[in-house]
């Protein structure tokens, strides 16, 4: 009953969101967000809809997220999906739940195919960031006004931080999913790490 209230205070607040997720579900594209979750990113793509720089996302899963932003995009901006669509890779010490392999119920094919039902000013990165990282590394003009980072992994953070953190332009918002979460200790010590390094062991 609480989160039923919670959920009708979002779209008291976010009223096209509700038809904008279901939009996603429909165009095959799923996501394990909550309405409050997918609300914020709303705010965040909205909030920077003036501040220049494209939009990324690290970590889709079934792309029903980069759904909701595709539809709040600004039509001058492109949306960066980055995932490896093959599941997690390698877990570090740091990381105390997830395990290899774990989200792999996926397909670039698939959300692509879903996201192209939406609009068209995306652009996917498939494979791990090791590989596409340094691809997207060549385009020296590539700045994000707005960056959502949801990988669960002490590495995927820190890779999609160095990443993306220099390339923000001013005013520009990144928003952890996973900071604080009981099963991504590793992804909140690579954030606390990667901007405070004097906590990096």
């Amino acid at each position: 009953m609480k989160q039923r209230f919670k959920d009708i205070a979002v779209w008291l607040n976010f009223p096209g969101l509700r038809g904008e997720l279901h939009r996603s579900i429909g165009a095959g594209l799923k996501t394990l967000l909550d309405y409050q979750r997918l609300a914020m990113l709303t705010a965040a793509i909205r909030a920077t809809k003036d501040v220049p720089g494209d939009v990324i996302e690290f970590g889709t899963f079934q792309g029903g997220s980069a759904g909701v932003l595709l539809q709040n995009l600004s039509s001058e901006k492109t949306l960066h999906v980055c995932d490896s669509f093959e599941g997690m890779p390698d877990v570090a010490p740091e990381d105390n739940y997830h395990q290899k392999g774990d989200f792999a119920d996926t397909g670039a094919e698939r959300v692509k195919n879903g996201l192209s039902k939406l609009d068209d000013n995306f652009e996917m990165h498939v494979g791990f960031f090791s590989k596409t990282i340094p691809d997207m590394e060549k385009n020296e003009s590539l700045k994000f006004s707005f960056a959502h980072i949801d990988v669960d992994l002490y590495e995927s953070v820190w890779d999609a931080l160095e990443f993306c953190y220099p390339r923000m332009a001013g005013g520009g918002i990144v928003i952890l999913d996973d900071y604080g979460a009981p099963t991504c200790l590793g992804a909140k010590q690579a954030a606390d790490e990667f901007l405070h390094p004097e906590l990096k062991p």
